[in-house]
């Protein structure tokens, strides 16, 4: 490929109405400051966060667990071919904004959406977006945990965004996202913060077609490394006996 095409790819430098259909011939994997380039929506959606966000240094929820749940719902989006532009806007945007000012354990997550919920309202509202408030609403809800929507009651666009909510291990850095943060935001230890992650893990289940495909590629990679992560930690309890 040409230096000049592999920089237009990987920089995402189309117009803002670029659609699905024409995403499919550009580099799947963006990174998300690059599918944002792509559309005015999430332009704005960012700069919103960037200057309103109480909780964009979390140590698990913050803006980088929002950006990351964005990207992959992106990546979901293509996969499970959704084609409309609107029902992608609100995809999106519910992404972007699912845990904006995210407590970060202080409070219940029934709280949590509620506070998503009235930021979105009032983001897409005096923007003049065009967008079905209660289907992004219907959509939040499905990230909300423990899980208030059994997995086989979810539509499309609920299953991307759950699956997607699950792929920060998937990330480079979850070690210190996943185990620290988490950790961090639920008082607990990081070591004894292990064994119900494990748990989690273990337990994990994806609802679409992709997110199942990404997990027969991906998860016994991501098991193994948290293995090592055990016998890293197990190593230093014994150095400290």
């Amino acid at each position: 490929m040409e230096e000049s095409k592999r920089i237009k790819i990987l920089a995402g430098t189309t117009s803002s109405s670029t659609n699905l259909s024409e995403a499919k011939s550009d580099k799947k994997n963006l990174e998300a400051i690059e599918i944002i380039d792509k559309y005015d929506y999430l332009q704005k959606a960012f700069k919103y966060i960037i200057l309103n966000g109480k909780s964009n240094d979390n140590p698990y929820h913050d803006l980088n667990h929002l950006l990351t749940v964005m990207k992959y719902c992106y990546y979901g989006a293509i996969a499970e071919k959704i084609k409309d532009e609107k029902e992608l806007r609100e995809l999106l945007l519910t992404a972007i904004f699912h845990d904006i000012n995210h407590s970060g354990g202080k409070k219940t997550d029934d709280i949590n959406i509620k506070n998503s919920k009235k930021i979105i309202n009032d983001f897409v509202s005096s923007e003049n977006i065009d967008v079905d408030i209660e289907v992004m609403n219907e959509i939040l809800n499905a990230t909300q945990y423990p899980y208030v929507i059994d997995g086989k009651d979810l539509n499309l666009r609920q299953s991307i965004i759950r699956d997607a909510d699950l792929m920060q291990v998937y990330e480079y850095n979850w070690v210190h996202q996943n185990i620290s943060g988490l950790s961090s935001e639920l008082k607990m230890d990081f070591i004894d913060f292990l064994k119900p992650q494990r748990k989690f893990l273990e337990n994990a289940e994806f609802n679409t077609s992709w997110g199942k495909k990404l997990k027969k590629e991906k998860w016994d990679s991501v098991m193994r490394q948290f293995k090592m992560l055990e016998d890293a930690c197990s190593v230093k309890l014994k150095s400290e006996n």
